[in-house]
């Protein structure tokens, strides 16, 4: 059976589906059901969409607590308990920074108060003033992973997802090759550091100045700065979940000099990571799956 592959553009970039091994009637009639899923989570946590439930809570910031669908606020929890770990180099409201920025400009406070929100145990929800949460960084990542729970549950064992570039999940291995072949560019664009080789997990990469704003400085916040980061760095991350992946990837870059520590506290991760300097770095568990480019020439 010939491989099954779809394109979407959905949540601002395109969704890059292949299934295998499946009849065709059956592979167009799953991947039409995870775009549906993938639409609807767009609805549920889009900064964008003024009528998403993210939306309708950034615009409660300062009233008191907000009552949030289940799905949110389990994903808010793990945010928060991602900041907790990464030593707040992964903050969803890091965003309330930038925002802010701008108000102090005009003559109004930019102070948003820490930690930007609170949960409770019910299922409830308190921004602070001014606070504004973003989910872009995590976003795609747990879109990516519902696919593949859906995926695994109609039987599917091989499969590669790709989310903009940045957010990919590996499901099963190719026939008679060592993995699925990963390019990790480099700082510029047109360059190549290497392939990764990949089996059974996810994958997510991160530019600092992948995204820029107004001024032309990173999107990427340092939550305990308030400030973009101002140099070229990239980090790329292996971990059991696209959601993981996609979080700790952003968190390497804030953390710079310290993302190896940082990691040893996740399990199964492997990363690399390129500074200011240029020079890559690999996680031990990395190497072995890292074919620098020089030798697949």
């Amino acid at each position: 059976m010939k491989p099954l592959r779809a394109l979407h553009y959905i949540m601002g970039t395109v969704l890059d589906c292949t299934l295998f091994d499946l009849p065709a009637e059956q592979g167009r009639c799953l991947i039409s059901q995870g775009i549906h899923e993938v639409r609807r989570l767009e609805r549920l946590l889009s900064l964008y969409d003024p009528d998403s439930a993210l939306s309708h809570l950034n615009r409660q910031a300062g009233c008191g607590p907000v009552q949030v669908v289940p799905e949110l606020w389990q994903l808010l929890c793990l945010c928060a308990a991602l900041t907790r770990q990464t030593d707040g180099a992964f903050d969803v409201s890091a965003g309330s920074l930038a925002c802010h920025e701008s108000t102090a400009l005009s003559g109004i406070s930019g102070h948003v108060p820490r930690p930007a929100f609170e949960l409770s145990a019910d299922g409830w929800v308190e921004l602070a003033p001014g606070a504004c949460l973003d989910l872009g960084g995590i976003g795609k990542g747990y879109a990516v992973d519902r696919l593949i729970e859906l995926f695994q549950a109609a039987g599917v064992s091989r499969a590669f997802i790709n989310f903009g570039e940045s957010s990919l999940y590996i499901l099963g291995t190719p026939p008679d090759t060592r993995g699925w072949p990963i390019l990790v560019r480099g700082l510029a664009q047109e360059t190549i550091l290497g392939v990764l080789w990949c089996e059974d997990g996810a994958l997510s990469t991160s530019h600092s100045l992948g995204k820029r704003l107004l001024t032309g400085a990173s999107q990427i916040l340092d939550s305990r700065t308030g400030l973009p980061l101002q140099h070229l760095c990239l980090s790329t991350i292996l971990a059991p979940s696209a959601t993981l992946a996609e979080a700790l990837s952003t968190a390497v870059l804030v953390s710079g000099a310290g993302w190896t520590e940082m990691l040893t506290r996740f399990p199964e991760t492997e990363g690399l990571y390129v500074g200011p300097d240029h020079v890559l770095h690999c996680t031990t568990g990395l190497a072995p799956c890292f074919q620098p480019y020089s030798e697949v020439l």
